[in-house]
């Protein structure tokens, strides 16, 4: 299920936008648990790991790309990496 809902019907806008992000910097500021780097908001893992793909490609486990290089010449495909 998907929701989508027009803040500016309830409040401005604007005034929306800097609440969350008050509230981020809030979450932000709480001291983190032993070995945890900082306490994040739903969804910025991921945006963190989007950003690094972007910058330097995408890691692929040891082995996958030989498994998928194999299935495609099973289909008579050539991969293009070595």
């Amino acid at each position: 299920v998907f929701g989508a809902i027009n803040i500016e019907v309830f409040r401005p806008l604007d005034e929306f936008r800097s609440e969350v992000d008050d509230t981020i910097d809030r979450i932000h500021a709480i001291e983190p648990a032993d070995g945890v780097e900082r306490v994040m908001v739903p969804g910025e893992p991921e945006w963190r790991r989007r950003e690094a793909a972007m910058a330097t490609g995408i890691d692929y486990p040891v082995g996958l790309l030989d498994v998928v290089a194999e299935t495609g010449r099973s289909y008579g495909v050539r991969p293009f990496w070595a």
